[in-house]
């Protein structure tokens, strides 16, 4: 699933700002199908998704959630937590970006 990510990634690097790279990161997520958008928080910039384009398959097997993941760290060059998630039960998934660890 990772692999999955970052090779998608790979190929849309080149359209990410880097003024406002999550803004951009949602952007690009809305072009692949998701309902998702930039939002502030207290500890910096986060993305929102009120769907998933994988969410029959995560209902069925959260790894898919991987893919997403590894997109957005691959995209962002951040470590990125999953801080809402709609194959938990949840009505959106949620996408926090921290430093990225060494």
């Amino acid at each position: 699933m990772t692999r999955i990510g970052e090779t998608l990634a790979s190929g849309l690097s080149s359209q990410i700002d880097p003024a406002e790279p999550i803004a951009s990161i949602a952007v690009l997520m809305r072009e692949l199908g998701y309902e998702s958008k930039a939002v502030g928080a207290p500890e910096g910039p986060e993305i929102e998704a009120h769907n998933c384009v994988f969410h029959d398959l995560a209902m069925a097997d959260q790894t898919i959630c991987e893919v997403d993941l590894a997109l957005l760290r691959s995209l962002s060059g951040k470590s990125v937590e999953h801080r809402r998630c709609m194959a938990r039960g949840e009505r959106s998934c949620r996408f926090a970006f921290k430093p990225a660890r060494p």
